[in-house]
C-alpha cells in the first residue's frame, strides 16, 4: 500500500501493480480497493498497465476531511495522477464512472482516456421521485446516526428483497458496510446529485477517447443509459458484454479494457 496527500491534506491509500501506461480504477458505491473482484481485475490488467486502485476518501485505508464536496474527490484523482503520471487513463465502475467522467472534464490533459462500466444515470422520468425519496431517506438516516438503515435504504432502492436485507444485517460483513455508509451520500447526493438523468452537456466536454460498456443481463435501464452517454461523448465507443450483470466478471471486462486503452 502507498499513500498520497490530496490538496486538502487527506491521505489517499492506493495499490500499484504492473508496468506500462497508468490506469486509475475508480470504484463505485460501498466499495474499497479490496472489494469483490477488483483485485482480480487489477491483476488481469497489470500485464499491460501500471494499475492504480485506490480507496476513495472515507473508505478503507484512506482518510476523510469534512465538509465533503465532489471537487475534493476530483482533487484526490489529480493527486494520484501527479504521483504516478504525468497523465493517466481512468476506468470507473458504476458511480465511480460518474466521478471519472467529471474528473475527465476538470483535469483536462492529465486524463488521456476514459472507460466507464454502467454509470447509473437514468433518464426515465418515473424514476425521479424514487431517487428523490431515496436521497431523503439516506440523509435522514445518516443525520440520525442510523448507518445500517442508510445501507438498507440503498439496497432497497436497487431492488434487494426485504428478507435478503434482513439476513444481511445479521451477517459479519454488515459492520464493514456500516463503516462506509456515509460515503453513500458522497456518491449519490454528491457526485450524481438530485438529477439522475444522463449529463449530456458534461459528457460533450470530454474530448478524449472514451469507452462506455454495459452488461446485457444487467438492470433494464443500463442499455439506454449507455447509448445516450456514448452518443454525448464526442469520441466514444459503445460495447455490450453478453450475459454480464452490474457485478461484471473481470475475465469478460479486462480484454475489452485492454484493447481500448492500448
Amino acid at each position: 500500500m502507498e499513500t498520497v496527500r490530496s490538496a486538502d491534506g487527506t491521505p489517499i491509500a492506493y495499490d500499484r501493480t504492473g508496468q506500462g501506461p497508468v490506469l486509475i480504477m475508480v470504484g463505485g458505491a460501498m466499495t474499497t480497493r479490496i472489494s469483490g473482484s477488483r483485485p482480480q481485475l487489477a491483476s488481469l490488467l497489470a500485464d499491460r498497465f501500471t494499475v492504480i486502485d485506490y480507496d476513495r476518501r472515507g473508505r478503507g485505508d484512506s482518510g476523510d476531511t469534512q465538509p465533503y464536496t465532489p471537487q475534493r474527490e476530483i482533487e484526490d484523482i489529480e493527486a494520484l495522477i501527479d504521483a504516478t503520471g504525468p497523465a493517466a487513463s481512468l476506468y470507473g465502475h458504476s458511480s465511480g464512472g460518474c466521478l471519472a467522467l467529471d474528473a475527465a472534464v476538470q483535469l483536462g490533459p492529465k486524463v488521456s482516456k476514459l472507460a466507464i462500466y454502467e454509470a447509473p444515470y437514468n433518464d426515465d422520468p418515473a424514476v425521479a421521485p424514487l431517487w428523490a425519496q431515496y436521497l431523503e431517506q439516506l440523509a435522514e438516516a445518516l443525520a440520525e446516526g442510523r448507518r445500517g438503515d442508510a445501507v438498507a435504504a440503498f439496497m432497497r432502492y436497487v431492488g434487494t428483497p426485504a428478507e435478503q436485507i434482513d439476513a444481511m444485517r445479521q451477517a459479519p460483513f454488515w459492520a464493514g458496510l456500516e463503516a462506509i455508509a456515509p460515503t453513500l451520500a458522497y456518491d449519490h447526493a454528491g457526485v450524481i446529485g438530485p438529477d439522475l438523468s444522463v449529463p449530456v452537456k458534461t459528457a460533450a466536454q470530454v474530448d478524449i477517447p472514451a469507452l462506455v460498456v454495459y452488461g446485457t443481463a444487467s438492470f433494464l435501464f443500463m442499455p439506454p443509459t449507455a447509448e445516450t452517454l456514448s452518443r454525448a461523448l464526442p469520441r466514444a465507443e459503445l460495447r455490450a458484454l453478453d450475459g454480464q450483470t452490474h457485478d461484471v466478471d473481470p475475465a469478460a471486462l479486462a480484454p475489452v479494457l485492454t484493447e481500448f486503452l492500448s
